[in-house]
């Protein structure tokens, strides 16, 4: 799967300072078998009040708080690492 998201790369953005700017970048699709965008996933659950108060209005294509939203993407990558493994 190539390293885009809307036609924009996004490897690079796993790097960026900003928090909610890594998790963004980590819940594209073309990460799903990346450790890297899970640790980040990961981390930003560690405080899901911060995780939520990222973003002060909900984003449009997103339902719920975005907590879940990276939970669950959370949760695809490592369902997606296991399935890989066999297990």
């Amino acid at each position: 799967m190539p390293d885009l998201l809307l036609g924009w790369r996004t490897s690079d953005l796993l790097d960026d300072s900003d928090p909610a700017v890594r998790v963004c970048a980590a819940l594209s699709p073309a990460h799903v078998d990346r450790p890297r965008a899970l640790a980040i996933l990961l981390d930003a659950l560690r405080d899901p009040r911060t995780t939520d108060g990222w973003f002060p209005e909900p984003l449009p294509c997103l339902d719920g708080w975005f907590r879940f939203t990276v939970l669950r993407s959370a949760l695809v990558v490592v369902g997606h690492r296991r399935h890989r493994r066999g297990r």
